[in-house]
């Protein structure tokens, strides 16, 4: 191990750019700026304009990632990113469809999902892990007079 950090130099430029771009520069891997960064206290980049989690801080981790997202105008993965450095677990899909129980089944899935600020997949594993029929498979049966027929189409 060298005596001085070949980073060292570089300790003014740490945090006023992303840490890729920095490591690119030096010439050395971006894991190395950020153990820099992080042995000097030094927060990562953050974008100017880039808006702040703090508004949303109470919405982190009870909303999915996506949701948030939505909310401030940004990317899903800038939202976990944040998330995860604030070391916030990502929110249950279970309680985030929790109050969408009612329409499972009488809206398409991705409707439900889209609603809930989750995926179309999620939505469907907790509709059949409830055993609920699919919006598809509802429509394609009628009940006439107690008695239930297929519908044509």
């Amino acid at each position: 191990m060298p005596a001085r950090s070949k980073i060292e130099p570089f300790d003014s430029l740490l945090g006023t750019m992303p840490d890729p771009h920095l490591a690119k520069r030096i010439g050395v891997t971006t894991e190395a700026v950020r153990q820099r960064r992080l042995k000097l206290d030094i927060g990562p980049y953050v974008e100017p304009g880039m808006p702040s989690l703090e508004r949303f801080a109470a919405l982190v981790g009870a909303l999915s990632d996506r949701y948030v997202g939505q909310l401030l105008g940004v990317s899903t993965s800038v939202v976990r990113a944040r998330r995860t450095l604030l070391g916030i677990p990502p929110a249950e899909p279970r309680k985030a469809l929790a109050g969408y129980v009612g329409v499972l089944g009488l809206l398409t899935d991705e409707a439900v999902g889209k609603l809930a600020g989750v995926s179309k997949q999620c939505v469907t594993a907790r509709r059949n892990a409830l055993g609920i029929q699919s919006q598809r498979d509802r429509r394609k049966h009628m009940v006439l007079d107690g008695k239930m027929i297929a519908r044509d189409s």
